[in-house]
């Protein structure tokens, strides 16, 4: 195989994929997502921090995204992001702390991503330690 920038493999199914080489902003800048998606947290169970991933569709698109995370009564205890994030693929990293930078007590959370004021997708559980 000659190096090069995109190398692509076709399955004898109808299945396709594409294989990116680089840096990871270099494969970040180019992955281009299908459709929204969230999680799942890893690692979880959490002792320290944990990074959740998130997609955005699209090529020149950009989304409101607001991330929180909440206690099983429903409470939110922490907000992890909220802004303009342009299609691709995000990361972002949860230290189990709360709103007032106190750690939260060990127990089961729920994240929820809200794109746009109207998606909501709602992440696996996460177990704080």
């Amino acid at each position: 195989m000659q190096r090069q920038s995109e190398y692509r493999f076709w399955l004898e199914s109808s299945a396709r994929f594409r294989v990116l080489y680089g840096s990871p902003e270099f494969v970040a800048d180019h992955l281009q997502p299908e459709r929204i998606t969230f999680g799942p947290a890893a690692p979880n169970p959490v002792a320290a921090e944990t990074v959740i991933p998130f997609s955005l569709p699209g090529e020149n698109e950009t989304y409101q995204v607001q991330i929180s995370v909440f206690d099983l009564q429903g409470h939110q205890v922490a907000s992890l992001a909220e802004g303009t994030f342009r299609a691709g693929v995000h990361t972002i990293s949860w230290n189990g702390t709360g709103a007032y930078g106190n750690r939260v007590a060990s127990g089961v959370y729920i994240c929820r991503m809200t794109v746009n004021g109207g998606v909501q997708i709602l992440n696996d559980k996460i177990i704080v330690q």
